[in-house]
Parts: structure tokens; C-alpha cells; sequence
């Protein structure tokens, strides 16, 4: 079989002259002078050199000394050292997610899936596992602001019942998605009274909403079960990135694991869903309806409506070819097809009536949001500033966001909120709606406030709180208390009474712990409804676009920029692009050869009078004439990283998005005679093979009917003590050990299994690790010298065609080598190995030579070149998880597998009545985050453990077998599922 060329980057895959020195360059650029006034790395050591000489280094840097009170009355059944758990939920943009939250001595410190709750078994995407970081953040708003000066929340309750409550003029309720069934009652209330509620979210499903109306006939929600589905088509449906759920994640990758599944997907970006395909066509966005049309008739969709309707759009040849290819399989049988959020109301209409001829797997539920709810929230925002700027509003209460800034640009809602006679905003931290408010009042975080949220499939659950909060902040509930003259009421009572009435007092109680303890009900509150597709409804086929397009997508880690100020989520690299702490104008090399542009060179976005300069950044795979940019940047972050050396990351451009442009707009693109640097974290740690060996092969793949053909594709290569070394292969070190094999059968034997089948890409493992082992994020300027801190690399590799090529991504951590050459080489013994398998660090004997991670041929050492822990903010400190040691300046570091929880795990071992099922449920932080199930951790000893399973699978190998380093981290090799009719 022939192993295909893999590259990272064009820089990589042409060997550039400034790749080839970055290769040569071990660690990037040496220390600077730091910014903090501290010494260099040079000159400490030459300052305490003569010291070295007679004493230990151990006494070079003294340690600040903390004092501590302890308890008067201790809480009850709490103790110290051992984390409590607690069930909770919460939401982004109405999709909820059940949590299990991690607390140490009444401090929330992470955040898990809720392995009981159907919306995440268990699993997180990366977004849900930085919020732990937004409780902690040094941004939040700290006390009310009336008039833009520090207020009491009793002053705040005052200004209300005076310039609301007691005030004649209309009253408007300006909120986010917020699908709680307690708040929707307070709402029912306040609409009784007069005052109007619109809902707004910048990023959301509108456009679904409408074509489902339209086609169905009623106001549904489509879940579509994409692990019943034999082949999935999706139509720019990003399912398994941020568009979708954690469920969805887990469901797919459960099909792809047993390699029954097949995915298509027709997109204009290289979206995750997009870079996990079998087959991916390359369209515009605006094409992508074209293809729908093409679709129904090709699958003999028979709606008198859609006949007449239907145009003639002009495929490809490439496009027509893969539609015969799809619709054939689709017609076979398990088909399923998925529309993405930003396509039109005529693709989901046309999609339900597809999803009914091919008798999908898709259940429809009732939408939560009030029947009287306008589904275009666009167009109710529109309807808010007509009535502001007749004078119908007064008084508007805006619940969360920051509408005035995200707000399509030419409603102008910014001028309308600055003719209100009073403006109140409930809001997490300083924005642009904030500086328009004449009241704004703090909004406690979700761990720190009382709610319930009913899911799309009807489960309930209620947010329990871990902490009270920590400023003076209201939730939602409390803020619509004091509009209803209930402010005696606290959240917890309101959302309690809610259900106590529902229910009856008889049991109540009892019935309420266990819903805290199980974090949800029991019973759901609606079921899937039957639904038939009738028509369009009157929609009609849209109009492309002539010339390039502008294409606004949510940043996977930003959202719409409700997290901007989140800078670990800021240092997450993009998915695909590898990019952080900057958005860019994303085109294919196609378009920027058009433009004559290269990357990071700036370009200027034009569409009408709204003008934004971005850099470029060129990506294969994009459509071509299409630029893709990500909203939620432009924060201004100064002071927020102590290494960020500009106050502003990333820009703004939302100015660019209309009412009628919100998914894309024709654009006018000029390049412009500047450069803007980019943070890209793969442009070094490359695995370079050296010592004249011919490629490395990290990611091993084949397809079905090669895997059928030679099941053990993935094995050659792989020595084994005692059995002949394969022929070809250049052995260096020698195969044997020169300080002898350890005895490892004996106790536990740790080891981990990564499925490259089922691993998506999507960064939640590296998210969880950073909350997990107190990694701290480094700013820009260091992550563009190669220091970013991150303990386990998500690397994403090309293959194929340089202009449409298939994307591999394999997660890469400290591979726990058994003949590690990190330890041999280290002076002090900083780095041994455990009697367990584990590749050890003792921190405190560290003294920064490097040798360890020159020697390491995966490169996933990372170096602390500054304290970054110094000067932060006490409040970011509450964070830490005590169990892990917070890494001073000048040490290395890197995965431990978790070495604190494995211990956790073996002391409840020890007076368990089954001993093993603890051990097997001991797991990494990575491994439970993954929403797929990709990592799977476990004591290798234990032949019947699932990890020790796993080894035993003919798609197993090891990275860099030649090297006999025998890493306890293995993989089992991609499996794609090509259509023989799309081959060649």
C-alpha cells in the first residue's frame, strides 16, 4: 500500500527555507528580558553561579508563604483534600448541556459531563470545559454601575422600582435564549402586564425554525439520530463542531467505531464535521441550496410545491457526479440528511421533506419558546428599535449579551438604546451595550445561581449552584423578581416554588433532592411529535451571489464572542486552522493567488460602507471566491495576559453582518501593503525523522476495503522483543536497552489507546487538561515563539490534493516510553520512571537544562520560560486544582497521565469491595472530557481492562516503532469508508 504524503502546513509541505531554520531552531527564540522586570534565564544563572558552586539550587528560589485560617465549624460532610461533586446544567444559546462540577472545599475547579444526562453521557466539547475559567475571570463586572459609578444592588433595586416599576412608559425585556421553564412563567407574568419580551442570539437557528414552519407546519425542532444513520449527508451542517451537541459527537463516533457509518458533506468552509468526511465536495455556501434542489429531485421528492418551485441550478460536473454517487446510497437505505444553521429556511424545508422520503432517523420535538414567540428574532429586534424610536419603549430591561454591538449593523440598535429614557443591563462584564446602560448590574455566573433548563428532546434540569457568588451580581430570575414586586423572593425560591406548584406539596421534598442529586427529572416535559412534510410554505428559491462572498462563522472557541475574554479558550488553537488569539480572513490558495495575497498579509473587507481590515490566512480546502471570517473578536484584553503584548486581539466584524447578510454578503477585498503576524501553533514541534530515515508515518489510515483486505495494515513496522526485526527498517537506538528491560507484569501497568477513527479534532481533551493540571495560558507573542504551555499537541495533517485535501488529526501527549531518552539524558534525575510505567517529573529537582525535551522525538516537553502563575489575579488563583503542583519559572513539564487521579483512584481501591471496577474507572482528564470516547485509559496488566483490549485490536501500532521506545500511548489507525463510486 502506498503511504500518502502528510503535511501540516504549505510552509511544510514545499520545506521552505524559513521552515527548514525554524526546524533547526530546538526552542524558537531564547528568553528575552522579561517584561516583568525579572533577570534572563543568562543572567540568573551567571548571578548565582558562584552559589551553585557550594550549595543547592533548592535554596535559590524561595517560595511565598501563604497563611491560612482554619474552620470554626467545619461544613458538614466535607473534608479536606477530598473533592465533593455535584450535579448542574446549563445552556449556550437555548442548547443545554448536564454537568457534574468539581469542588475543593467549596471552590468549583472543573467541569465534567453528566454521565446520567442524555444531552452529554458523560462527554464536553472544549467551549463547556473552559467555562469553569469565565467564574474566575478578572474581568467580570465586581458591583453595580448607575450612571457609570459604583452602586449597591439595594441602590440598583431602587433605581428599578422607581424608573420602571412606578414609571408610565412602555417597558421591553431584551433577552438571550433562555429555554427555563420557571423564567418563562415570569415572563407570561410581565407579558400580562404589558410589557413586550423579544429573544435575540447573533448565532442561531432561526433560519431552521422557519423552514421547519413551513414545511411541517408547526413550530418543531429537528434532532436528527445520527448514530441509527448507515450514511450521513450533511448540507454545511458543522454536527460535529460547535453546530452540534456532545451527543451527536458520541453518537457518530459509536457508529464510526464499529466503521458502519458513512459521512458526505457539501460545505463552503472546512468545518471539523467537514475535516471527519469520506467524501467532501468543495461549494460556496450560497451553492449549497443549488445542491439541496438537485438532491430532492434526484431522491423523487413528490411535493406538487417543490416541483414548481424547484430551479435549475448549474452543478459542476464534479458536483453532479458526487450527487448521482450520494443519492444512490441514500436511496439504499439508513440515509439521513442535516442542514446547516446558516443555510436559508428553503434548505431545512427541502431537508425535512428529503429526511420523510428517505424514512430518516429524525424525531421532532415541540419548540420551548412561546407560541407567540416571533421564529425570526432578527426581525422582532428590527421591531423593538421601530417601537424605541416611536416612543412606544421607555424602559428596557436587557437580559445578557451584548446586543448593541451584535445586533445586525443596520438596524443601528446602538443609536435606538441611546434614546431610551432608561437602559438596565444584567451583564457578566464592561461592553458596548454596558457603556449605553444607566443601570448596569453584574450577572452571577451559572455556578452561581439557581435555574432550570428544559433540553430540545423535553429533559429537565435544574442549575444548582456550588458557590455563592462572588460579587455583588443577580441572576435572571432575580432581576425579573424585582419587575414583578417579588424581590423578597431569591432565586432558589422562585425556582423551587415553580416546580412545588407544579407538583404538589406531597413528596415534593423528596422528590426535589433526588432531582438535584440525578441533575435532571425523571419525566420529560414534552415527547417527539409526529410530523408530516406538506410544501414550502411559500418560500421560494434564493438568488446566488455574483462576485465573492464575506462568510460570518461562530469561532469554535469564542462563540460569538460571549467568551473573548476566556484567554485560555483565546489559546486554544483553532480546529483546522491551528490559529490563536486572532480571527483572519480564511481563503483557499486558489482565491489568494486571485487576489495576490499571501498570509499574514492584510486585507481590507468591504461590504457597503462597512469597511474592517483583516490578515489573510490561507487554508486547503476552502471554496474559492469565498472569504470566511470568525465573529466574537475585537476585546480589548489589556492587562488580562501578563505576556499579551497589545491591548486588542483579533477584529471586530460585525460591523460587516446586515439583517439581510447575517450568514454571508458580497464583499469587496483589496489587498493592502502591510503584514499582521499570526500565533499558528504548527509551525513547529515537528516530528522530523533525522538520521537518514525515510518518512515518518505518525498517522497510519487505509480504507474499508483495504483494511478487509490486510487487517493488520497498521503493524508493520513495530518491533517486539525476541521476534526478528522487520526488514527495511533503520534501528537507532539498538533494539535493546542499554540499562536492560524493567520488570513491568507485576501490579498496576498504566497505558492509554487513542482511536484515530473516532476522534474528531475538536480540542475538548486539550481544554480539559488545562483545567485539570493548572496550565496557564501565555499570550500571543509567546505562543508565536513555540512556548505555549499546552500539555497535549492536537495535531492536524493534509493529505491529498494541495487544493482540496483530507484532514487526519491525532492528539499527541507525553507517550509514557518505557526506554524513554528523555531520562537518560537529564542530569539531576529530574525525569525517572515509575514502577507503574509512568514517564515521572519531580519539578522541585528540575533546574531547565532542556535536554529532556531536545531528546524527546515527539516534542511534547514544554518549557516554563516565566513564572506565568506571578502577579495573577487572586481571583484566576481560586481556579487551581490543589492536586497539582503549580509549575514555578525554569522547570519542564508535560502530561502525567493524570498521575493525581490515578492515586485518587488506587486509595478508594484499597477498601472497595471490588477493587477492579475502581481501577478501571480510573480515568484522565482527557480521556473523560472526549465526547466521543476517543481516549480510553486503563491499567494494560488487567487483560480483561477495555485499554488491555484494545492493544489486542490489529489496528493498533505505536509511534516511531524503529526507535524501540515503547511508548504505554498507542492508536488504532484510521478507517475511512469511501464510496467505490467516488474513488479516483
Amino acid at each position: 500500500m502506498t503511504r500518502p504524503q502528510y503535511w501540516r502546513g504549505y510552509a511544510e509541505r514545499e520545506a521552505s527555507p524559513e521552515f527548514q531554520a525554524a526546524l533547526e531552531s530546538e526552542f524558537g527564540e531564547e528568553a528575552s528580558p522579561s517584561t516583568l522586570g525579572e533577570p534572563t534565564r543568562r543572567g540568573f544563572l551567571g548571578l548565582v553561579s558562584a552559589a551553585l558552586a557550594g550549595g543547592s539550587l533548592a535554596g535559590c528560589v524561595r517560595r511565598p508563604e501563604q497563611r491560612i485560617m482554619p474552620y470554626s465549624k467545619a461544613p458538614e460532610d466535607l473534608l479536606p483534600g477530598v473533592p465533593q461533586r455535584y450535579a448542574t446544567a446549563t445552556h449556550l444559546a437555548g442548547e443545554v448541556i448536564g454537568l457534574l462540577v468539581e469542588s475543593h472545599e467549596g471552590r468549583p475547579t472543573k467541569l465534567e459531563g453528566n454521565p446520567d444526562h442524555p444531552t452529554s453521557g458523560g462527554g464536553t466539547n472544549a467551549l463547556q470545559q473552559g467555562w469553569i475559567f469565565d467564574l474566575y475571570d478578572p474581568t467580570r463586572l465586581t458591583t453595580p454601575l448607575k450612571g457609570h459609578k459604583p452602586a449597591t444592588l439595594d441602590e440598583a433595586a431602587a433605581f428599578i422600582k422607581a424608573q420602571i416599576i412606578e414609571a408610565k412608559g412602555g417597558v421591553a425585556v431584551l433577552s438571550e435564549a433562555a429555554p427555563s421553564p420557571s423564567l418563562m412563567a415570569m415572563r407570561a407574568r410581565l407579558e400580562a402586564k404589558g410589557v413586550r419580551w423579544i429573544t435575540y442570539e447573533p448565532i442561531n437557528r432561526d433560519a431552521e425554525a422557519e423552514g421547519l414552519q413551513a414545511a411541517l407546519k408547526a413550530r418543531l425542532i429537528a434532532r436528527p439520530r445520527v448514530g441509527a444513520a448507515r450514511v450521513i449527508l450533511s448540507l454545511d451542517a458543522d454536527f460535529l463542531g460547535v453546530e452540534g451537541t456532545v451527543a451527536q459527537t458520541r453518537d457518530w463516533a459509536a457508529s464510526r467505531r464499529a466503521l458502519k457509518s458513512r459521512l458526505y458533506v457539501v460545505e463552503g468552509r472546512y468545518s471539523l464535521t467537514g475535516t471527519n468526511a469520506d467524501h467532501r465536495l468543495r461549494l460556496r455556501s450560497d451553492a449549497v441550496e443549488g445542491y439541496a434542489w438537485a438532491l430532492a429531485s434526484a431522491l423523487g421528492v413528490d411535493d406538487p410545491e417543490i416541483k414548481a418551485a424547484a430551479p435549475k441550478p448549474a452543478l459542476s460536473v464534479a458536483a453532479q457526479a458526487n450527487l448521482k454517487a450520494v443519492a444512490a446510497d441514500l436511496k439504499a437505505g439508513g440515509g439521513l440528511v442535516l442542514a446547516g444553521r446558516r443555510q436559508p429556511p428553503v434548505v431545512h424545508a427541502l431537508v425535512a421533506h428529503i429526511n420523510q422520503a428517505l424514512k430518516a432517523p429524525v424525531d421532532y420535538f415541540p419548540a420551548a419558546a412561546p407560541v407567540n414567540e416571533p421564529l425570526n428574532g432578527a426581525a422582532a429586534l428590527a421591531g423593538l428599535v421601530k417601537a424605541i424610536k416611536a416612543g412606544e419603549i421607555e424602559a428596557l430591561v436587557i437580559l445578557g449579551g451584548d446586543p448593541a454591538r451584535t445586533a445586525p449593523a443596520d438596524l443601528k440598535l446602538g443609536e435606538a438604546l441611546g434614546q431610551l429614557k432608561t437602559l438596565v443591563h444584567l451583564a457578566d462584564r464592561p461592553c458596548a451595550t454596558a457603556r449605553l446602560a444607566h443601570l448596569t448590574i453584574p450577572r452571577s455566573h451559572f455556578l452561581e445561581a439557581w435555574s432550570d433548563w428544559v433540553s430540545a428532546e423535553g429533559v429537565v434540569s435544574i442549575q444548582q449552584p456550588l458557590v455563592a457568588p462572588l460579587h455583588a451580581s443577580w441572576s435572571a430570575h432575580t432581576l425579573l423578581a424585582h419587575l414583578l414586586g417579588d424581590e423578597e423572593k431569591g432565586c432558589h425560591a422562585i425556582v423551587r416554588g415553580h416546580y412545588r406548584a407544579l407538583r404538589g406539596a406531597l413528596g415534593f421534598h423528596r422528590a426535589w433532592r433526588k432531582w438535584l442529586h440525578d441533575g435532571l427529572m425523571p419525566e420529560r416535559a414534552f415527547e417527539a411529535s409526529p410530523a408530516v412534510a406538506s410544501g414550502l410554505g411559500g418560500l421560494k428559491a434564493s438568488t446566488p451571489i455574483e462576485g465573492p462572498l464575506v462568510e460570518f462563522v461562530e469561532d469554535p472557541h469564542l462563540f460569538d464572542g460571549r467568551f473573548e475574554h476566556n484567554v485560555l479558550l483565546q489559546e486554544a488553537p483553532d480546529p483546522v486552522t491551528k490559529l490563536t488569539w486572532d480571527n483572519a480572513a480564511l481563503m483557499s490558495p486558489k482565491t489568494a493567488k486571485a487576489l495576490g495575497v499571501i498570509a499574514e498579509q492584510r486585507v481590507s473587507l468591504k461590504v457597503g460602507e462597512a469597511l474592517v481590515h483583516l490578515p489573510a490566512w490561507i487554508v486547503p480546502g476552502m471554496a474559492d471566491e469565498s472569504v470566511f471570517v470568525a465573529l466574537g473578536y475585537g476585546a480589548a484584553l489589556k492587562n488580562a495576559v501578563e505576556y499579551a503584548q497589545q491591548s486588542q486581539v483579533g477584529v471586530d466584524v460585525y460591523p460587516l453582518r446586515a439583517t439581510a447578510g447575517a450568514s454571508w454578503a458580497a464583499v469587496k477585498i483589496e489587498p493592502l501593503d502591510e503584514a499582521y503576524p499570526l500565533a499558528c501553533v504548527q509551525r513547529y514541534a515537528r516530528l522530523d525523522p533525522g538520521y537518514d530515515y525515510p518518512e515518518r508515518h505518525n498517522v497510519r489510515e487505509a480504507t474499508l476495503a483495504e483494511y478487509q483486505a490486510n487487517p493488520t495494515f497498521a503493524k508493520p513496522g513495530i518491533i517486539k522483543h525476541g521476534e526478528p526485526i522487520p526488514k527495511g527498517e533503520v534501528i537507532h537506538p539498538p533494539e535493546a536497552s542499554i540499562f536492560g528491560d524493567h520488570d513491568y507484569s507485576k501490579g498496576n501497568q498504566w497505558g492509554m489507546v487513542i482511536d484515530l477513527n473516532a476522534c474528531t479534532g475538536c480540542n475538548a481533551c486539550l481544554m480539559a487538561c488545562v483545567a485539570e493540571n493548572n496550565i496557564p495560558a501565555v499570550g500571543k507573542a509567546e505562543v508565536m515563539k513555540g512556548r505555549e504551555l499546552h500539555w497535549i499537541r492536537m495535531d492536524r495533517y493534509f493529505v491529498g490534493d494541495e487544493e482540496d485535501p483530507q484532514v487526519v488529526h491525532q492528539p499527541m501527549a507525553c507517550q509514557q516510553c518505557e526506554t524513554a531518552p528523555c531520562e537518560n539524558v537529564c542530569p539531576v534525575a529530574a525525569t525517572t520512571h515509575s514502577p507503574e510505567g509512568l514517564n515521572d517529573m519531580a519539578y522541585n529537582r528540575c533546574i531547565g537544562t532542556r535536554y529532556c525535551s531536545n531528546n524527546c522525538p515527539f516534542k511534547v516537553r514544554r518549557f516554563n520560560f516565566y513564572n506565568y502563575a506571578k502577579d495573577q489575579a487572586e481571583l484566576a488563583q481560586m481556579q487551581r486544582n490543589p492536586n497539582v503542583t503549580v509549575r514555578f519559572r525554569g522547570v519542564m513539564e508535560k502530561c502525567t497521565y493524570c498521575v493525581q487521579r490515578i492515586n485518587a483512584g488506587k486509595r478508594l481501591a484499597r477498601d472497595a469491595a471490588d477493587p477492579r471496577a475502581i481501577i478501571e474507572s480510573i480515568t484522565p482528564a482527557c480521556g473523560q472530557a472526549c465526547p466521543a470516547g476517543a481516549i480510553v485509559f486503563g491499567d494494560i496488566n488487567d487483560k480483561k481492562s477495555r485499554v488491555s483490549a484494545l492493544k489486542q485490536q490489529p489496528l493498533d501500532y505505536t509511534l516511531l516503532s524503529s526507535l524501540n521506545l515503547q511508548p504505554r500511548t498507542s492508536y488504532l489507525a484510521k478507517v475511512r469508508n469511501p464510496n467505490p463510486k467516488l474513488e479516483g
